[in-house]
C-alpha cells in the first residue's frame, strides 16, 4: 500500500469520527432544550391554574354572599317573616316565594355540582338521574260524574279554608283536556255593596303573577313566528338596558328572564313603584343604571324570581318588528285569539260592575295600576276566561303546528313545561316559567302570585291534561286551594285511565318467539332484545340501550305481509325512568314488532323501528 492510500484511508476514518462526535453533542443540546421547553411548559400550565383557582374562589365568594341575600329574603316557611301573610316569603303577596321554600337549607357543596351542569345540556343529566321528564297518555274519554263525590268533599275544604283564611271571594275552575269538570264560585266580590255582590264565573279578578305566563306565551309564540330568538340577549332588544354583573361577563337572555333564572333582583329600583310606575322604558332603564343594580346571582344558575326581569322581557317584545306595544301583543296572539273578552291590563266602564273589589288586612284596597311594570302583574281576567286558556295550554296535537284557535304548537308547549333547573330534593325545580312540583307522583306545574287585594294560582298536570286555577279578590296564598284539588284528582284520573285501558293481548304461542335477538343499525350500533313471556302469553322485551327496570309490553295484532306476526309495543316499568325515556323517543308507543321467518317452531327476524333483528338464542 503506497503512503498517499494510507493516509487517504486513515484521514476518511479520522472525519467520520470528527462527525459523530458533533452528531452526539447537537443530539445532547436538542434533548437538554427539549427538558427546559417541558419545564416552562409546567410552570406556565402551574401559573394558569393558580389564575383560575383565584378566580373561582373569588365567584365563590360572590356566589355564597348572592345566595345568602337570596336565603335573607326568602325566609322558612310559616309566619315569622313579618309580613302577615302566612307563606313565608317576607314579600307580603301570599304567593309563597314562587320557589316551595327549598332554598332555606342551603348547602353550598350541593349547588356546586349544579353549577357545574351546562344548562344547554341539563336534560341529559335529566335524563339519567331520573327527574322531571314525561309523556302524556293518549285522551280517554272521562265521565266527569266520577268527580262528583271528591269534588263535594273539596268543597267542603275549600268552605272552611276560606273562614280560617277569612277570604272575601273566590273563584275555582277544574279542566280535564278540553273538557270543563268543574267551576264554583264563593263568596262575595264586593262586600261593602249593599247588598253585597256575589263572585260569579265572570266575576273580574287582578290575576297578579300569573300575567307572567302571559308574557311567557308571547314570547315563545313570537320565537316561533321567527321575529326573536330566546337565546337573545336582553341588550339586543334595548340597548340602553345597563346592569352591574359581579360574576361573569354574560348578558342575560330572553330565555334566562322568563325562566326566572336571569340573576336579576325581585324589584325595579327606587322611583318605579311595586304598583305604581308611571314611566317609560328608557326612564326606567336610565333608573336602572343610575342606581347601579346588581345581579344578585350569575346568569343561568340559581331560581330567584324577578318581576324586574319579567317587566323588562315584557317591553323589549316592544321592539321586536311589527308590534307596537305589549300590551297589544298580548292581547294579539293570546286574548283575541282565545276569545278571552274579559282579559286585559284595562277595565271599561261597562266591565267595571264584575270587577271584584280587592282587600288586605281587611279593608278594601285602594285602585292602582302597575304602569310599566304590567307584564309580570298587570293582567286583570275572569274565571270563565282562564277556562279557556287552560283548555288550550292542555292542547294536544301530535302533527305539529296549531290552528288559528291555539296559542302555541304541542312542540312548543312541551318544550315551556321542561325544566330548566332541579333542586337538591329532586322533587322542585323551575322552569319557564312554572315552578315544579311533584304531587301523587305526577309532576305538576305550578304558577301563581298575589297582587294588593288579589290572589292567583294555576296547577298543571300534562300528563293528564289537567288544569286548575283559583282565584280571589282577597291576598292570600292561593296554592292551598289548588294543592288540595290536584291531590285529590290526580289518583282519581289515574284509575280512570287505568281501567280504560283493555290490556294487552297475548301471543297465540308464545314459546315462536322467545329468546335473544341482536340488532345492528345503520350507525353500527348493536343492539340486544330479551323476549319473555308471563303465564298469560304476555310477550316482553328488554332492550339492552335502557336499564332493566322498563320493558316493551308486545300486545298481539294478527298476521302481516308474507306470513309475518305483527304486535304492537307500549312501554312498562318503572315510571320514573319510564317517563324520562319516553320523553325522548316519544315514538315508542304504538309502534310495531314485526316477526318472520320461522324455523324450527320458532322466529329467526324481527323488525323493530326499521331495524333489524337475528335470533342469537
Amino acid at each position: 500500500m503506497s503512503e498517499t492510500t494510507k493516509y487517504r484511508k486513515l484521514g476518511a476514518a479520522s472525519g467520520t469520527v470528527v462527525r459523530n462526535k458533533w452528531l452526539y453533542i447537537l443530539s445532547i443540546c436538542g434533548t437538554f432544550f427539549m427538558f427546559l421547553l417541558f419545564v416552562l411548559w409546567i410552570l406556565i400550565l402551574v401559573f394558569l391554574i393558580n389564575i383560575d383557582l383565584r378566580d373561582l374562589n373569588h365567584n365563590q365568594n360572590l356566589l355564597s354572599q348572592s345566595v345568602n341575600t337570596y336565603i335573607t329574603n326568602n325566609p322558612p316557611s310559616g309566619d315569622g317573616d313579618g309580613d302577615g301573610d302566612g307563606d313565608g316569603d317576607g314579600d307580603g303577596d301570599g304567593d309563597g316565594g314562587d320557589t316551595f321554600n327549598t332554598y332555606n337549607t342551603f348547602n353550598m357543596n350541593q349547588y356546586t355540582y349544579y353549577n357545574m351542569l351546562p344548562l344547554d345540556g341539563l336534560l341529559t343529566s335529566v335524563v339519567r338521574n331520573q327527574y322531571f321528564c314525561d309523556v302524556a297518555p293518549p285522551i280517554s274519554a272521562l265521565d266527569p260524574g266520577h268527580f262528583n263525590a271528591t269534588l263535594k268533599n273539596l268543597e267542603r275544604v275549600w268552605s272552611d279554608l276560606m273562614m280560617d283564611m277569612d277570604l272575601s271571594g273566590l273563584a275555582i275552575g277544574i279542566v280535564y283536556d278540553q273538557s270543563l269538570v268543574y267551576k264554583y264560585t264563593f263568596g262575595n266580590a264586593n262586600k261593602t255593596a249593599s247588598p253585597p255582590t256575589k263572585v260569579e264565573t265572570n266575576t273580574i279578578f287582578r290575576i297578579g303573577g300569573l300575567t307572567r305566563l302571559f308574557t311567557t306565551l308571547a314570547a315563545f309564540a313570537l320565537r316561533d313566528a321567527g321575529s326573536i330568538s330566546l337565546d337573545s340577549a336582553l341588550v339586543d332588544f334595548l340597548p340602553g338596558f345597563s346592569i352591574i354583573n359581579p360574576f361573569s361577563h354574560q348578558n342575560v337572555s330572553f330565555k334566562e328572564m322568563l325562566g326566572d333564572i336571569s340573576g336579576m333582583p325581585r324589584a325595579a329600583p327606587v322611583g318605579c313603584g311595586t304598583y305604581s310606575c308611571p314611566l317609560t322604558t328608557d326612564q326606567v332603564l336610565t333608573l336602572i343604571a343610575q342606581s347601579k343594580l346588581s345581579l344578585i346571582s350569575p346568569p343561568d344558575f340559581l331560581p330567584s324570581r324577578s318581576d324586574l326581569a319579567f317587566a323588562l322581557a315584557g317591553r323589549a317584545l316592544e321592539k321586536v318588528a311589527g308590534q307596537t306595544s305589549y300590551e297589544n301583543t298580548v292581547a294579539t296572539l293570546i286574548t283575541n285569539k282565545l276569545q278571552m273578552s274579559d282579559t286585559g291590563f284595562t277595565v271599561s266602564s261597562a266591565q267595571q260592575p264584575r270587577v271584584a273589589e280587592g282587600y288586605e288586612n281587611g279593608g278594601p284596597v285602594l285602585p292602582y295600576d302597575l304602569g310599566w311594570l304590567r307584564p309580570w302583574g298587570g293582567l286583570y281576567s275572569s274565571l270563565d276566561d282562564m277556562i279557556k286558556l287552560l283548555q288550550n295550554l292542555n292542547f294536544v296535537d301530535r302533527h305539529g303546528a296549531p290552528d288559528a284557535t291555539k296559542i302555541l304548537s304541542t312542540q312548543t308547549l312541551r318544550e315551556m313545561e321542561l325544566p330548566i333547573f332541579m333542586n337538591p330534593d329532586s322533587k322542585t325545580g323551575q322552569g319557564t316559567p312554572f315552578q315544579m312540583i311533584y304531587l301523587k307522583n305526577r309532576l305538576c306545574r305550578a304558577l301563581g302570585g298575589g297582587v294588593a287585594g288579589y290572589g292567583s294560582h294555576m296547577i298543571l298536570v300534562p300528563t293528564l291534561r289537567l288544569g286548575i286555577v283559583a282565584l280571589s279578590n282577597s291576598q292570600v296564598d292561593m296554592s292551598k286551594f289548588t294543592v288540595p284539588a290536584a291531590v285529590a284528582l290526580i289518583p282519581i284520573i289515574d284509575s280512570m285511565l287505568e281501567a280504560a285501558d283493555p290490556g294487552p293481548k297475548p301471543a297465540k304461542d308464545p314459546h315462536e318467539y322467545l329468546g335473544r335477538f341482536v340488532g345492528l343499525n345503520s350507525k353500527g350500533e348493536t343492539g340486544t332484545l330479551t323476549l319473555t313471556a308471563d303465564n298469560r302469553g304476555i310477550l316482553k322485551a328488554v332492550d339492552s340501550r335502557y336499564p332493566a327496570t322498563v320493558y316493551y309490553q308486545l300486545s298481539f295484532v294478527g298476521p302481516f305481509i308474507n306470513g309475518a306476526q305483527r304486535f304492537v309495543v307500549q312501554w312498562k316499568g318503572d315510571p320514573l325512568v319510564l317517563s324520562c325515556i319516553q320523553q325522548f323517543n316519544q315514538g315508542i308507543n304504538g309502534e310495531f314488532f314485526d316477526f318472520s321467518q320461522r324455523r324450527g317452531g320458532q322466529y329467526d327476524f324481527l323488525i323493530f323501528q326499521g331495524q333489524t333483528y337475528v335470533r342469537v338464542g
